[in-house]
Formats: structure tokens, C-alpha cells, sequence
């Protein structure tokens, strides 16, 4: 007995898939309304896991949707037939490991190509989602990485932003990642980080770590490029995303773990914060402390916007992530002077919020069960006091006594 799919029988089915496949273009408009309400009823029957089975596992029609779907591709006027289609194929593999595999062996390109000739993104979208969904193996062509996240970062549609997701957790993706234009780029990191941010980031492939950090310590010198001014420029926004992103991500044991093994990511961030440290002293630039006080209370948009806002916080901040617990980057720290900047910058700043408090942080993780370092900041010695833009601000200035302590005075009564 020949098996039904809701009530009509498979044979009959593939009948009649081949008549219009092989008709349409000679009868046109009367062929499309009958596929029309062909589809639609095979629509409805996918919502049945026992239809989706039979379907999936019939080759014959699978190949047959796939010929019509060619011929209907370039024909602008059939995007509600087209439209029906897409919705029915989505049905079909919705939550079926079967039918995924089957439709992406057989129609894969077809689907990508009414994504690229722009025929009904919203279905189309969602059927790439499905079919991705529990198959992460198949992998998109850099091109198709590159439209997605440029789709759902120019529309509001929820599939693009799903399928965006994946791509975080997808090893292919992350391969690709330096291939990709630099806006891409940046909407994977803002998406990784708002994932994050929300407590909603699944599990990172382990090459992710690597080339976030290989990119962020590979083009870390793009930062000086605003030295002087706000430049418009993605590079140096990407850089100091990322630089978030993988301090945040020292969160997570994991990828605490791993990014630890990185052992050119803290000599690289040490030297970085050395040469910014020390350019923001030499004159008046984008790396100096700001110690006014009405900085200090809310810092002006100039100072909130410009990518170096937050970096040198961020180089503390994940310096010392990095010697959580691990002796080898304790000592990759001591060997390579960063100990001292580290203290250096432990001054309120308002390009650099909270900076005492991540260094203080930063000292706490060097020196634990490490006596090398403990014996590097017992054996510093006071050289003398520096002014304080902030402190003179407020009317006081520090007084160095005879006794080798240090005093906090009115300014009107220093000798």
C-alpha cells in the first residue's frame, strides 16, 4: 500500500510535482496558483512529524521542490509563491535532524540564492536558522557571513539576529572572522558582548579565545592612531571592544583557563600599557589623566566617546585577570617591568574610571603566592611627592615633612 501524506498517497505526490516542474514555464500564471495552493497544503502536512518523515526521506520530491524553486528564483513576480514554498520547507525541518540534513543536501544553494536576490528574507531567514540550528557543521562562505550580520545589523528582523548568534558558536565562523569587513567585524563583537552582558553567551569554541586575542595583540599599536585627535575610524573602536570583551570573558574559568596560555596576549597588553602610561605624561593628549572634578563626577561626551575612553582601565583590568592564580603570567609581569606602571597609574582618572580599584585588584593577583613580587613592591621607596591636579583643585596641595611623612595641607598655608 503506498504510503499517504495526509491523505494524499507519495505517488500521487510525485506525479504531480513533476507535471507542473516540467509545465511551468510553458503555462505560467494557471500553473503558479495551482502550485500555490499545492504548497500551501504541503505546508500544513509538515506540521506532522510523521509527514515531515516521509517527505524528508523522498528524494524525488525534495528534488523536484528544488527545480521549481530554480525557475522561480529570478521571476520577481512570484514572490508569494515563492514565499509558500520557503514557509513549507521551514515546517519540514523544524525540530527534524532528518529533514534538515536532507533539504540542505539538496537544495542548500537555492535557498542562499533567494537570500542574495533578496526573495522573502524573513522566511528565508528562518529556514537558514532552522537548518543550522542542529547542524552547525555545515558551514556559510565568507560572503554569506558578511550579509547576514550586515542584514540584521541594518534590519529588524529577529532570524538575522538568531542566526547571527550562532555564528559565535560556530568554529567556521571564527576561522573566517579576519576575513570579514571591519563592520561585520564589529557587530559580531557588539553581539558577543550584549550576549554576554545579559548572562545569554553559550559556550565559546576555544578558537574564538585565540583569534580574538591574536587579533587584539596583532593591531594593538591602531589604538595611536587617536592619539591627538577623535578619529573616525573603526580600527581603534574594534580594538578596545575587544579588549573588553576578552577581559570580561576572564570571568569564566574556561576561558580564564585558556586565554592564560596566551602568553604573548599579557606581554603584549604590559607593553601597550607602558606606552600609553608614558605618552599621556609626556604632553597633553588623549592617554593623559583627567583629575578635574567636574570631569571626575560626569566626563564630558568628548571624553565618554573617544576609543581611547576606558582602554588604559582596560589593559589593568585584564593584566591582572591573567595572573589570577597563575604563576607563569605572575612572572611574565615581574620580567617584563609592568609592575611599576601598574602603580604609577593608581591615581583617579577620568578617562579611566575605577582605575585605582581594578590596579589595587591588578596588585592583589600579582603578589599572591608569589614572593618574587612581593619583594618587588616591599623593596620600592618613596622618591618625593607630585602634585595633584585634584588635589590643588580642592584648595589643598601634599606636603612632604622633615619626617618623611606625607601631609595634605591648604595650598594658602604651604611653606
Amino acid at each position: 500500500m503506498a504510503r499517504s501524506c495526509h491523505n494524499i498517497e507519495i505517488e500521487n505526490l510525485e506525479d504531480v510535482l513533476e507535471f507542473v516542474s516540467s509545465e511551468y514555464l510553458q503555462r505560467g500564471e494557471g500553473v503558479s496558483i495551482f502550485l500555490v495552493e499545492l504548497f500551501r497544503y504541503l505546508r500544513k502536512s509538515a506540521t506532522l512529524n510523521e509527514s515531515q518523515n516521509i517527505l524528508a526521506n523522498n528524494r524525488f520530491i525534495l528534488n523536484e521542490v528544488k527545480i521549481i524553486l530554480q525557475k522561480l528564483i529570478d521571476n520577481e513576480n512570484e514572490n508569494f509563491l515563492i514565499k509558500i514554498i520557503l514557509q513549507f520547507l521551514v515546517n519540514l525541518v523544524v525540530a527534524n535532524q532528518t529533514s534538515c540534513l536532507k533539504v540542505s543536501e539538496i537544495m542548500y544553494e537555492e535557498i542562499l540564492d533567494c537570500f542574495y536576490k533578496r526573495r522573502n528574507d524573513y522566511e528565508v531567514l528562518a529556514l537558514l536558522y532552522n537548518l543550522h540550528l542542529k547542524n552547525r557543521v555545515l558551514c556559510f562562505r565568507d560572503e554569506v557571513y558578511e550579509n547576514i550580520l550586515n542584514f540584521s545589523r541594518d534590519n529588524d528582523c529577529e532570524y538575522a539576529q538568531f542566526l547571527s548568534e550562532l555564528f559565535l558558536y560556530s568554529e567556521s565562523f571564527w576561522r573566517h572572522y579576519d576575513k570579514l569587513e571591519i563592520s561585520s567585524r564589529i557587530e559580531a563583537l557588539e553581539l558577543l558582548q550584549m550576549r554576554w552582558i545579559k548572562g545569554k553567551l553559550q559556550s565559546l569554541p576555544e578558537i574564538s579565545l585565540q583569534i580574538l586575542s591574536k587579533k587584539f595583540w596583532s593591531s594593538e599599536n591602531v589604538i595611536f592612531q587617536t592619539l591627538s585627535s577623535n578619529t573616525n575610524s573603526l580600527e581603534p573602536y574594534e580594538i578596545s571592544l575587544l579588549l573588553d570583551i576578552l577581559g570580561s570573558l576572564c570571568g569564566n574559568d574556561i576561558y580564564l583557563t585558556s586565554l592564560q596560555k596566551d602568553y604573548d596576549l599579557v606581554i603584549r597588553c604590559g607593553v601597550l600599557l607602558i606606552n600609553i602610561h608614558r605618552i599621556g605624561k609626556q604632553s597633553d593628549n588623549y592617554f593623559s589623566s583627567v583629575q578635574k572634578l567636574s570631569e571626575l563626577k560626569e566626563p564630558s561626551e568628548a571624553i565618554q566617546k573617544h576609543p581611547a575612553f576606558g582602554f588604559k582601565v582596560g589593559l589593568v583590568r585584564l593584566v591582572g585577570n591573567l595572573c589570577w592564580k597563575n604563576k607563569k603570567m605572575q612572572d611574565l609581569v615581574r620580567e617584563t617591568e609592568i609592575i611599576p606602571i601598574l602603580l604609577d597609574c593608581c591615581n583617579i582618572d577620568a578617562r579611566n574610571p575605577l582605575i585605582m580599584q581594578w590596579v589595587i585588584l591588578a596588585i592583589r593577583n600579582l603578589c599572591e603566592n608569589n614572593l618574587e613580587n612581593q619583594k618587588i613592591i616591599a623593596g620600592l621607596h618613596k622618591e618625593g611627592t607630585v602634585s595633584s591636579a585634584l588635589v590643588e583643585e580642592m584648595g589643598l596641595t601634599i606636603h612632604d615633612d622633615e619626617k618623611g611623612g606625607i601631609r595634605i595641607v591648604p595650598l594658602n598655608l604651604r611653606k
